[in-house]
């Protein structure tokens, strides 16, 4: 029985040694038994060639296996000739430092390739879905994502678009026109976003970005030499433009001020609404390159509205913003909140309650009256960052004292202030 025991723990221990591309050429066979005639076979075949993804102790690649979020980090990492971060620190409270693949995960995090979820976790032994593969993959091909109207165009030509999920949909289009995408061909005409990807599959997709991005050789020994090696297609005149040296990178926190151009409110405001800024200064990194131009749109959508209630309950909104548009039509993803405590706007703050907002536009507030509610500036000003301007502003004393009875609403009208903060790092090729 002991005997038994320490032979899975030694045979787990090599799988996950094999998954990744630092060790011996013996663990990656020279042919894998259960490959043959397999739709992905060149693909796999050259990836364990370039020492990129290995395959197991007994001689198999397992093809329909499934793969988790940490191997597929460790795959971009060998993939793309990324340094493995090995820092002892880590940015997800799942991923011990200790953990075999944190060095990996904290790489392409770093690179602003992947996130994770809500409470700082990333969910190391989750298996990946497709759409977070493609997500992921676009992300690392620095494609620019087509517009909404555009990615539901592509989405179109498969039978299951609409599974696809909403903060995937222009990555995932971004994919297939950029020929990253990839399925097995009895399943080509589906997208299958919300399926496990397969071994075969990341193998697939992950030769078709090599391919895209001009990859050749040993990712391993890029990562060994510390030499991001990885190309990316000039979207003007479709030659190569080497991308070493010139990615960089907007750190998490950093903190922007941006002007909004849709106005919204608590009362007429639903989840899912649209939510769009204009960026006022430049997004520079920490090499004080300019990595996102002022202009730029900030696109994000109403994740939480909770209304103002009658006994003196204040509204509440939560907005995410995933997408910069720049002033030349370029498209990349962000993670993004608005730059208050909680990341929510609210109703009840008394730092910005001002007489001078009593000409903004009326929300009702009771019986024949309005309510006059407006929102400043979120930083900057006397009312310092955080402020939200909730002046009520009543038709005669009935007003008024309904509209002190009821909570406030969340008002922001068009041409006001809103502080944004990255939640995750942005990172794009730089301007030179």
């Amino acid at each position: 029985m002991k005997s038994s025991t320490m032979q899975k723990k030694l045979f787990a221990a090599a799988l996950s040694l094999t998954l990744t591309a630092g060790m011996a050429s013996s663990a990656f066979a020279a042919y894998f038994q259960d490959v043959s005639g397999n739709w992905a076979q060149q693909a796999i075949q050259q990836l364990s060639d370039q020492r990129v993804i290995g395959g197991y102790p007994d001689g198999s690649f397992r093809p329909e296996g499934r793969i988790t979020r940490a191997e597929f980090s460790s795959i971009l990492v060998n993939a793309l000739g990324l340094q493995a971060q090995a820092s002892g620190y880590s940015s997800f409270n799942d991923v011990p430092s200790g953990f075999w693949a944190s060095p990996a995960i904290e790489a392409v995090k770093q690179q602003g390739l992947v996130s994770g979820y809500p409470g700082g976790m990333f969910m190391p032994n989750k298996n990946i879905s497709r759409a977070e593969a493609l997500v992921t993959l676009s992300n690392a091909a620095r494609v620019s994502l087509p517009n909404e109207a555009a990615a539901d165009q592509i989405l179109s030509n498969f039978r299951d678009a609409n599974t696809v999920p909403t903060w995937a949909r222009p990555a995932v289009a971004a994919s297939i026109q950029n020929g990253i995408f990839a399925n097995e061909p009895n399943a080509s005409s589906y997208v299958e976003a919300l399926q496990p990807a397969t071994r075969g599959e990341v193998a697939a997709m992950v030769y078709n970005l090599r391919e895209r991005l001009n990859i050749a050789g040993n990712g391993a020994q890029n990562m060994a030499n510390n030499q991001p090696q990885y190309n990316q297609n000039n979207q003007q005149g479709n030659q190569q433009a080497s991308l070493q040296g010139r990615v960089s990178a907007v750190p998490a926190d950093t903190k922007f001020d941006a002007t909004l151009t849709t106005p919204i409110s608590s009362e007429l405001n639903k989840v899912g609404d649209a939510v769009v800024v204009t960026l006022d200064k430049a997004l520079v990194s920490s090499d004080n390159r300019v990595v996102i131009p002022a202009g730029s749109q900030v696109k994000g959508q109403i994740a939480t509205v909770e209304p103002a209630g009658r006994l003196g309950k204040s509204a509440k909104m939560g907005i995410n913003f995933t997408e910069i548009i720049t002033p030349d039509n370029q498209r990349f993803q962000i993670s993004a909140k608005v730059d208050t405590e909680d990341g929510m706007l609210s109703g009840d703050s008394t730092k910005g309650r001002v007489l001078k907002a009593l000409g903004k536009t009326a929300i009702g507030a009771g019986a024949g009256a309005a309510l006059g509610t407006a929102m400043g500036p979120l930083s900057g000003g006397s009312v310092g960052r955080g402020a939200i301007y909730g002046t009520a502003v009543g038709a005669g004393a009935g007003a008024l004292t309904a509209g002190l009875s009821k909570g406030k609403d969340v008002v922001v009208t068009t041409g006001d202030k809103l502080n944004i903060r990255l939640t995750e790092p942005l990172t794009v090729t730089a301007n030179q």
